[in-house]
């Protein structure tokens, strides 16, 4: 009997020390979904928007990013939004837009004060199409006209025997007049009369 209570006394421990170690084992926790952040309205925006302007479809993009600004006014993606309106504006290959129009989109953003995250690039953007408006309104200077040097000495040569020719007709003016003057006959001066009512 002592061989039973033994071997039920060593059948107790084993148990008991492999329920302790089972017990005290923590089980691996399972892996956390990791959230991936859904893509916002903006971001599908901006993408079209992208490839709008890549392939030169300017009218298309400015309607998208007008309409995204109309039905998130006063949000940050349509500060954005306006932004980007700007720099479509101004892009030299958008046949529709102009400099002119740039400032007044920029101006437009730039009302959202210096807290937009693209103030500073807006301010600079600002500059260069002020800079390109004033440059589009100066008068291009005069045509240099080159002219053949054969005919301007031809011209000179002209003008320098006109000189001459003048300078001896009014020589022989001066002759024919002072001949008259010889030739004629003085006359007396007229007589004074007497004054009526004498």
């Amino acid at each position: 009997m002592r061989r039973r209570a033994s071997r039920r006394a060593v059948v107790g421990l084993v148990s008991g020390v492999l329920a302790s170690t089972v017990g005290c084992a923590r089980p691996e926790p399972e892996p956390v979904p990791v959230a991936v952040p859904a893509r916002t309205e903006w971001q599908d925006v901006l993408e079209i928007v992208e490839r709008y302007a890549l392939e030169g479809r300017y009218t298309l993009a400015d309607s998208l990013l007008l309409d995204f600004t109309q039905r998130h006014a006063g949000s940050a993606e349509a500060a954005e939004a306006r932004y980007w309106r700007a720099v479509l504006t101004l892009d030299p290959s958008n046949e529709n837009g102009s400099s002119r129009q740039a400032i007044s989109a920029i101006d437009d953003y730039l009302t959202g004060g210096p807290g937009l995250p693209r103030y500073g690039e807006a301010l600079v953007l600002r500059r260069l199409a002020g800079q390109l408006e004033a440059l589009r309104n100066v008068r291009p200077p005069a045509p240099v006209v080159f002219i053949d040097t054969t005919q301007l000495r031809q011209r000179g040569e002209e003008i320098t025997k006109l000189r001459d020719s003048l300078t001896q007709t009014t020589a022989e003016l001066e002759r024919i007049r002072q001949r008259l003057r010889a030739t004629r006959p003085e006359t007396p001066p007229p007589a004074a009369r007497p004054p009526r009512g004498s």
